[in-house]
């Protein structure tokens, strides 16, 4: 779901994992080496997935979860949906400045297709997103693309 000035319920949960711009790519980014890119990245968010699950944690992309606007490698974007599907809480992502061609998340971005596939949210403009229960207190949760 694309949350564009609406509010979501989540369900209750023991906290958040925060996670830090990914930048999945086909194509390795800047100076990595890594001689099976991008298994690295994929790794450390199946790695991501087992620890919210595990502890309950809903599950925040900070943004830039792609390195470009549009990943053209879709066995990539395969792999990269079934990750995300393996969240017990959907995850939360912001849109970050590398996950859209222009100033707002629009339908070409890949971002945008994970979101109308239903296996994250993506926050597409600033301001109040929704409250979550953690630890019998209920906290509200908004965010500041790019």
């Amino acid at each position: 779901m694309i949350l564009a000035g609406g509010r979501r319920g989540f369900a209750p949960c023991a906290g958040l994992l925060v996670i830090g711009d990914l930048h999945v790519s086909s194509r390795r980014p800047g100076r990595r080496t890594d001689a099976s890119w991008p298994q690295p990245i994929l790794l450390k968010l199946e790695r991501c997935a087992a620890l919210a699950n595990e502890r309950d944690l809903l599950p925040v992309l900070l943004g830039d979860l792609f390195e470009r606007p549009v990943e053209p490698d879709m066995a990539l974007t395969s792999r990269l949906v079934r990750i995300l599907k393996s969240f017990r809480h959907r995850p939360l992502a912001n849109v970050g400045n590398h996950d859209i061609g222009h100033t707002r998340l629009s339908d070409g971005d890949s971002l945008s297709v994970l979101a109308l596939s239903d296996v994250l949210d993506a926050v597409a403009l600033s301001g109040p997103v929704g409250a979550v229960e953690i630890g019998g207190v209920r906290w509200g949760l908004g965010f500041t693309p790019f």
